[in-house]
């Protein structure tokens, strides 16, 4: 594996930055606005491209750089993220929950922003921190409000089951997080 130059490093936390500003939009435009679910969709798509950056970078370093685990940690919450957001976008009667859901996805996106901003400061790597017993317990709950009806990705015309996230790959992330 070579090593990547901190160019490339940069260049992902700056899109990122980008990213996660645009998402913050996305959640304050639909926040109190169940009609607006649907442009949580793009909400996905956006978080998703952070995701496949840090997995992508992750692939390019060397299994012993610093910076490994701490990508992989931006990669698996940003499935979370992805998951709960696709998700929220389907939603159709539940006021209530959505607004739930909305404020869990700007928590979680400003925990976001702040790994990623924090990325590659070695002091401020404390990501134990981020995911408290609070977070874990709504995250658990706001997953186990959903029904199999609803799909964590994209939507495709493919199996049913295709795209859907339950909570035993909640459960998986999490342990991949250093919190499950």
């Amino acid at each position: 594996m070579a090593s990547l130059d901190g160019s490339l490093l940069d260049d992902f936390k700056n899109e990122a930055h980008s990213l996660l500003k645009k998402m913050i939009l996305i959640l304050e435009q639909c926040e109190g606005d169940l009609r607006l679910a649907p442009g949580l969709e793009e909400y996905g798509q956006l978080v998703d491209r952070i995701m496949g950056g840090a997995q992508s970078l992750v692939m390019g370093l060397e299994s012993s750089s610093e910076y490994v685990p701490l990508l992989e940690q931006v990669g698996h919450y940003s499935a979370i993220c992805k998951a709960v957001g696709y998700k929220t976008s389907q939603l159709k009667d539940k006021a209530e929950f959505y607004d739930i859901c909305i404020a869990f996805l700007m928590d979680a996106t400003e925990v976001l922003d702040d790994m990623t901003n924090n990325l590659f400061d070695p002091d401020s790597q404390k990501s134990h921190f981020l995911f408290n017993q609070t977070f874990i317990e709504r995250l658990k709950w706001v997953n186990d409000q959903f029904g199999n009806e609803y799909r964590s990705s994209v939507a495709v015309k493919s199996s049913p089951e295709q795209g859907r996230m339950n909570q035993s790959d909640i459960d998986d992330l999490l342990k991949k997080l250093g919190i499950g």
